[in-house]
């Protein structure tokens, strides 16, 4: 419907420049073109805009995604060198075990629970870690709906509003042609 509007109007707009008049029809062919216009433009500025929020989206999982692969790692190479600390003291307390067997089994005792603890705080900080990340992103993924949904209502609200402004003005030319016609009638009669 676009390129024939164009094209109507490309012919209007010849007749214009050689100086004849425009009929009503012509006229509201000219508004319905650049009305089209119009909303062609704004259909690409959405487009743009909601391509340009789902990059975003995406950027802002991709950060997330790699900041909690980072720290898994992190935590993982933390553990496994804590591990491999422990069995190099397992292997040198092992050589010294005749003299130093109590004193050595309490303070393994001792590390193992140092461990735990350690595992239990970094369990509890990966927790909240993920617990705030999901939080962040479902505040981002909140907004940007919100966004979208308050976008999605302002075209709506156009939209309503150009389909009652071209109400009106059918009922314009209508109401126009009636008078037009009512007066070659009586043009007529007259005769």
């Amino acid at each position: 419907m676009g390129e024939v509007l164009r094209q109507v109007s490309e012919r209007i707009a010849k007749r214009l420049m050689e100086g004849k008049k425009l009929t009503d029809t012509e006229v509201i062919i000219l508004l319905l073109d650049q009305t089209n216009r119009v909303l062609d433009q704004m259909g690409r500025k959405i487009d743009a805009m909601n391509e340009s929020l789902g990059k975003r989206i995406e950027d802002v999982r991709v950060t997330l995604d790699k900041r909690i692969d980072d720290t898994r790692s992190e935590l993982g190479k933390r553990i496994d060198d804590t591990n491999a600390q422990i069995e190099d003291l397992k292997a040198s307390l092992d050589r010294r075990i005749n003299d130093l067997a109590n004193s050595l089994n309490k303070r393994i005792d001792d590390t193992n629970a140092k461990m735990d603890d350690l595992k239990a705080s970094l369990d509890k900080r990966i927790d909240d870690v993920k617990s705030e990340l999901s939080k962040r992103i479902d505040e981002v993924t909140n907004e940007l709906g919100k966004r979208i949904d308050d976008t999605n209502g302002r075209m709506e609200s156009i939209y309503q509003d150009l389909k009652e402004d071209i109400r009106l003005l059918y009922q314009e030319v209508s109401s126009v042609k009636s008078v037009v016609i009512d007066l070659l009638r009586k043009k007529l009669e007259e005769r």
